[in-house]
């Protein structure tokens, strides 16, 4: 379905630029149209049967707006009623049952699919009589000027309402009666029925994803401007004199912009990612309902989810996948990607292990993280020296623990080159982190803590880390986990690159 779906999100792309091009404004519903069935269809392939369903059966009654608005006389009135009976009766004809997507459940309630229905089908009509009339007691109180803050008003309200029905589903039938009141010559609704599909169906792009777009986070804020600026600079493109040249150079800024923010994010988390990706989605939606054309809108948001879908493969860090080692963690009981239950490694006592270990370093790991949930910064020591001393009596205890910051990578080259220079690690200076512990802690369940000394950039604090001793074939492996805040040694802090560093390491020991 993902190269289907690709190639109709592209193909309509580039035939709403060529319609652009043209002038040619017959087939601007029926792109319009297209545009939301897509989505829908797609949509459809991820909810269960009856959500499929109802999707469906949408889709179809969109379509026979469009033909019902090809026959008749178009008008405002017309429109009303046809898309509110037509949006509802597909409600009720097949979006009542219980729809499943992503192991998310929800039945739609009608109250509120009603509710957000009329706000995109009869409300409007309503609004636009009760301006007709004051208009001519105020002529500020225009229709035509004042549904560009109307419409998108009204959406929004119809959007969060009918949300509270169904997710997705409730948008959807939102944006569907907007787009069939527009098929009756109302341009601006189409706007913001196109919109309100492109909001509804962001979240299809994120499933599966680990995405948290936050507004306090710059790259979602500058997200948000860069989709909001490519609505503009299209809106004056096809406003004025129109050229091969200049319209290549436009779409190719927008779009060369986009990828660029997306990509920096597998440089550094703080400028991009899949998070600025949506965000910029975003931006570019609620300015298409503002600010954009009727019959441009598809021209940048059907090739927009034609790239969503291939942005996560686009940050995919390849040096992480060829470096990055998988270790044991604790706590790691849950479920598979079936669902099945996964049971964590079977934990052994330490007390059998008296004597002097060296640690293997080659077979040995520490993996660490930092940042916002979302845009995370992880990274690894991927080799670990010393040595562990255990006698009978676990209190006396002791460990040292050596990382060469040789070894230290976030797998990224140019990030890394970045923190071993003078602003973080000064490694020149400061080569190595260590980790002296005495004594282990029973914490019962053959868990232990090792409270000890972590030394980094020539400070020396407290830090203490949990351990346990797990069953791997014949060798003597040790897992644990802790954090530490690296602003107590030294380092500035920062919010959004995260102050408190969480680690796990898992070492291999030898006698």
């Amino acid at each position: 379905m993902n190269a289907l779906l690709l190639t109709t999100l592209v193909v309509l792309g580039l035939a709403s630029i060529l319609l652009l091009w043209k002038k040619d404004k017959r087939l601007v519903g029926m792109f319009n149209a297209l545009f939301a069935v897509t989505l829908m269809q797609w949509a459809a392939t991820l909810f269960n049967n009856e959500g499929a369903m109802a999707l469906h059966v949408l889709s179809g009654v969109l379509v026979l707006g469009y033909l019902i608005a090809q026959f008749v006389p178009k008008k405002e009135a017309i429109g009303a009623i046809s898309s509110t009976v037509l949006v509802l009766a597909a409600f009720f004809i097949a979006g009542k049952g219980e729809m499943i997507i992503n192991e998310g459940t929800t039945a739609a309630e009608t109250k509120f699919i009603v509710a957000g229905v009329l706000m995109g089908s009869l409300v409007p009509f309503l609004v636009r009589l009760k301006l007709n009339f004051l208009s001519k007691w105020v002529p500020a109180l225009l229709p035509k000027a004042w549904s560009v803050a109307v419409y998108p008003l009204l959406a929004g309200l119809g959007f969060l309402i009918a949300s509270l029905g169904s997710p997705i589903y409730g948008p959807m039938l939102v944006g569907a009666a907007f787009l069939i009141n527009s098929f009756f010559d109302n341009k601006r609704s189409a706007n913001t029925g196109i919109s309100v599909y492109a909001l509804a169906s962001m979240p299809l792009l994120m499933i599966g994803e680990e995405v948290n777009p936050s507004l306090v986070n710059a790259d979602v804020i500058g997200g948000l401007l860069m989709g909001a600026f490519a609505v503009v600079l299209l809106n004056k493109l096809w406003s004025g004199e129109k050229s091969i040249l200049l319209t290549v150079v436009a779409y190719g800024i927008i779009f060369g912009t986009i990828l660029g923010i997306t990509n920096a994010g597998g440089t550094y988390e703080q400028l991009g990612g899949f998070d600025a990706f949506i965000a910029i989605l975003v931006g570019a939606a609620l300015s298409n309902a503002i600010k954009g054309k009727s019959y441009q809108g598809v021209s940048l948001l059907a090739p927009l989810f034609a790239l969503g879908l291939f942005v996560p493969a686009l940050l995919v860090n390849e040096e992480e996948k060829a470096e990055k080692k998988e270790i044991i963690t604790m706590d790691v009981s849950g479920t598979d990607d079936s669902g099945e239950p996964v049971q964590g490694p079977t934990v052994l006592p330490i007390t059998d292990l008296s004597g002097n270990y060296s640690i293997k370093a080659d077979e040995s790991v520490v993996q660490f993280e930092l940042g916002k949930e979302g845009s995370r910064t992880k990274g690894q020591f991927k080799k670990v020296s010393g040595s562990f001393s255990i006698s009978e009596d676990l209190s006396k205890a002791s460990v040292n623990v050596i990382m060469d910051m040789k070894d230290f990578t976030t797998f990224n080259g140019m990030r890394d080159k970045s923190l071993r220079g003078e602003d973080y690690f000064s490694t020149d200076r400061y080569p190595k982190m260590k980790f002296k512990g005495t004594g282990f802690t029973d914490k019962g369940n053959d868990l232990y803590e090792v409270a000890g000394i972590f030394t980094m950039l020539g400070k020396s604090k407290p830090v203490t880390v949990k351990m346990q001793r797990v069953e791997l074939g014949d060798r003597i492996v040790l897992i644990g986990s802790g954090s530490l805040d690296r602003t107590e040694f030294g380092m500035s802090p920062n919010a959004n690159e995260g102050n408190v560093v969480d680690f796990n390491y898992q070492v291999d020991l030898q006698k």
